[in-house]
């Protein structure tokens, strides 16, 4: 067993490949490996790590991951660094400068057809305007800004004369709502393109070839490609039961790359808008889609359970796949990696979904189990590759992956779902999880456990307040405890979140608190928390600590000092992983009551 567990260990080492840009005219493609930019020149060639010189700001990677461009020439990248704003680097000479400056985090860089102007997005306390930086003039100018509204994802049209760009009201929690429009670069004349009707209109492109954009939206219950000229003639490109999650156009306008969203992968589809053909290229989790400059080649992110991130480029012309930068070592024990099974429940009318991973058959007898809860809450468990869950599969431990009803990936009906009814709805997904546990003959009833961050968090104090026989142990990361403080004391993009999800009736906030429940709860609890939090203030744990030791209860803490929302510093990841680790020990494993 220690040597499988030192086999598994290994994997959680692998660094995946993320965020592919094609450079050099579509001769070769840059990308982050293990901490640093690389670069290959041919799509033969060994990887080479791009050392920024020392007076360049380093790249910022913030948990959605890194915000970068490169021009149209391919020779220069515009990255978000980290002071928070948009830098340049030449790679041809290896040298940059700082293209922005001004309050506010600057993100979304997009460069104009021409390469001497950038639009970004800047963000100001979740209020988001659109910029343009001219490079030549070296100058900064606001070309869209509303006080009712946030503008965010733009993109220019293939002549320059426009930009394109999602809207939505300021007071609103994206995506709940929002619209598209385009504005003009030299009058600064706006159309708003589609209404402000209660869908969610996203990620809108310019068509290659066509005055006409695309967009994804929800308005028929799942995220369709939509395409629209500006004359307001608008056409359903694809007419799927899932969810468009990225889609992409050749530069020739004839092929779209797509990922669809079906039973926890993202489903790697190219149609063929000559012929009408569709087909699944690659079945696992597929991303960040890049169509080379001449449109013969797909650069795109693949991973899946036994597959840690790597770099993949499909040829148009010869129909083949090939995995360029593969981040799987020689002799890893990828045979070991368990795979989970997804199951779906019926839970009062609606179906939820979850990922089962049962340990190796050598584990005999009852074995105890854990329920994970995502964040967000409109967030989603993947088919991806995970290999701190592994390390918990081979310890013997059942884990379930419940992606509750509000999660993502699901269509528009299923995410609006949890709307007024939080903690009702994790109540009623969390009992029939339970139930389907139970009905396991190899999970032990008495020895469930249940851990979540963030919304996820919210939900584990949740799940040991109104279920407190349920579960013998609970992990609990930047958890909401009491929504009526944590109203007036979160950043305006997370108070915004809440009243999304809850409305504004303030005795449903009270119901929904667990601060008001906790003399209820039975099982032992580790809370962690950052100091620096500012989507979860660290108030809201110092509130719960207080009242569990007035209450007498069992609970180990641990508050990381400058860490925000997600714990990020090297030491201090190792550190909580081995608390949780231990705590699971103690708790779930051997289930100490004492």
């Amino acid at each position: 067993m220690e040597d499988e567990l030192h086999l598994v260990d290994r994997l959680a080492g692998i660094s995946g490949v993320y965020s592919p840009e094609w450079v050099y005219k579509g001769k070769g493609l840059i990308f982050f490996w293990r901490g640093r930019l690389n670069l290959i020149k041919g799509l033969k060639d060994f990887p080479r790590e791009i050392f920024l010189e020392k007076s360049l700001a380093p790249l910022y990677e913030s948990p959605l991951g890194w915000r970068m461009s490169v021009s149209r020439d391919g020779g220069r990248l515009a990255y978000l660094a980290s002071d928070k704003k948009i830098w340049i680097y030449d790679l041809t000479k290896g040298k940059g400068f700082k293209a922005t400056g001004g309050p506010g985090v600057h993100t979304s860089p997009a460069w104009s057809p021409d390469d001497t102007k950038i639009c970004f997005v800047m963000n100001m306390e979740g209020d988001e305007e659109l910029y343009v930086c001219d490079l030549k003039e070296k100058s900064l100018e606001a070309i869209l800004s509303d006080e009712r509204y946030s503008f965010t994802a733009p993109t220019w049209s293939m002549d320059g004369s426009k930009i394109a760009f999602a809207a939505y009201p300021r007071e609103d929690y994206p995506w709940h709502e929002s619209s598209i429009g385009v504005i003009e670069t030299n009058s600064k004349k706006v159309q708003m393109l589609t209404e402000l009707d209660g869908s969610s209109d996203i990620k809108v492109r310019w068509i290659p070839g066509r005055d006409s954009i695309a967009f994804l939206s929800d308005r028929d219950g799942f995220y369709n490609i939509y395409t629209l000229d500006l004359n307001g003639v608008e056409t359903k490109l694809t007419e799927l039961k899932h969810d468009v999650e990225e889609y992409v156009f050749s530069p020739k306008g004839n092929l779209v790359a797509l990922t669809v969203n079906v039973d926890c992968d993202k489903k790697l589809v190219i149609l063929d808008l000559n012929t009408g053909g569709k087909r699944v290229l690659m079945d696992g989790v597929n991303s960040q889609l890049k169509w080379s400059p001449d449109g013969r080649f797909l650069a795109f992110i693949h991973q899946s359970p036994s597959h840690p991130p790597s770099l993949y480029v499909y040829d148009s012309i010869r129909d083949t796949v090939e995995c360029i930068v593969d981040t799987r070592p020689i002799g890893a024990p990828f045979h070991k990696i368990v795979k989970p099974e997804v199951v779906y429940l019926k839970v009062h009318g609606r179906k939820v979904n979850l990922l089962l991973y049962r340990p190796p058959p050598r584990f005999q007898g009852k074995l105890p189990a854990i329920i994970f809860l995502h964040g967000g809450p409109n967030m989603q468990y993947l088919r991806s590759w995970k290999p701190s869950l592994q390390k918990l599969v081979y310890r013997g431990i059942v884990v379930v992956e419940l992606n509750y009803t509000g999660s993502s990936g699901f269509g528009r009906g299923f995410h609006y779902a949890l709307h007024g009814r939080w903690c009702r709805i994790l109540v009623e997904d969390l009992g029939a999880c339970l139930n389907y546990l139970k009905s396991l003959g190899y999970v032990d009833a008495q020895r469930i456990g249940v851990y979540g961050a963030s919304a996820g968090g919210y939900g584990v104090l949740v799940a040991l307040t109104h279920m407190p026989r349920d579960f013998c142990m609970g992990v609990e990361i930047a958890g909401i405890v009491d929504m009526e403080s944590y109203t007036r004391e979160a950043d305006r993009f997370a108070r915004k979140l809440i009243r999304a999800e809850m409305g504004e009736d303030r005795e449903l906030w009270r119901k929904c608190s667990p601060i008001h429940y906790l003399d209820k709860l039975n099982a032992p609890l580790l809370i962690i928390h950052g100091d620096a939090d500012t989507v979860v203030p660290v108030s809201q744990a110092k509130m719960l600590i207080r009242r569990l030791r007035q209450l007498g209860k069992r609970f180990e803490y641990k508050i990381y000092r400058g860490e925000w929302h997600i714990i990020s510093k090297p030491e201090n990841r190792l550190d909580m992983q081995a608390r949780i680790q231990s705590f699971i020990d103690k708790y779930l494993l051997h289930h100490k009551d004492s």
